[in-house]
């Protein structure tokens, strides 16, 4: 069952095994117990996570050894079959530089995702939409008080998505990019998930990652 607690694992995991492009502590997979201390979830829960990725051999895992991850793009596969689906608002705004500016007046966290994001790690895909992670609490002020600066309901330019899986807390400003990108195993997923030349875009990142 997809949980906030997986995806933060499996993120964790994902970004420990490319540091050099995620910018993440590859210390968080020294062991079971070091991925328990980077995530905060309880121990038995980051275990028995473990033992089912490594019973479909996607990472090798054994007690107080280092965490391997085996099958990148299998795991991947894996993960969005069980993925966290957040719920999404579509609006159209402006441009990107009115919704994030808003954001910011708002006083509220976020987080860019997809093709904003892609640009800020690799710079492949033409920003056609601005997907943004909000509060899943904030969802529903924010649209009506978008809406009613300016926006539109049902556009194409710009998504708001719920963050029901903890990707804000960890994201943060990449580079000269002055707002917050997604971890890139999340970023990854969500283009992945896309399809079409996101997806692209996505084996693209994987393999310089990964390898």
């Amino acid at each position: 069952m997809a949980t906030p607690s997986r995806d933060r694992i499996m993120r964790t995991i994902l970004a420990g095994a490319a540091p050099r492009i995620s910018g993440a502590d590859p210390h968080a997979l020294d062991s079971s117990y070091a991925l328990q201390k980077a995530t905060g979830i309880s121990y038995s829960y980051v275990h028995r996570t473990l033992h089912e990725l490594a019973q479909l051999k996607l990472i090798e895992f054994k007690p107080r050894q280092p965490i391997k991850l085996l099958a990148p793009v299998q795991t991947y596969e894996w993960w969005a079959k069980n993925h966290r689906h957040p719920k999404r608002v579509p609006l159209h705004t402006p441009n990107a530089t009115w919704a994030l500016d808003f954001l910011r007046q708002e006083n509220v966290e976020f987080a860019i995702t997809t093709y904003h994001a892609e640009s800020v790690y690799q710079g492949h895909l033409f920003n056609r939409r601005l997907d943004i992670y909000v509060p899943t609490q904030e969802l529903e002020r924010l649209k009506i008080k978008m809406v009613g600066s300016g926006a539109l309901l049902g556009g194409s330019n710009t998504r708001l998505w719920a963050d029901e899986a903890g990707v804000i807390s960890e994201s943060s400003p990449r580079g000269q990019v002055p707002y917050p990108v997604v971890p890139l195993p999340q970023l990854i997923l969500d283009l992945w998930l896309e399809r079409g030349s996101a997806r692209e875009a996505a084996d693209m990142l994987l393999e310089r990652a990964y390898g």
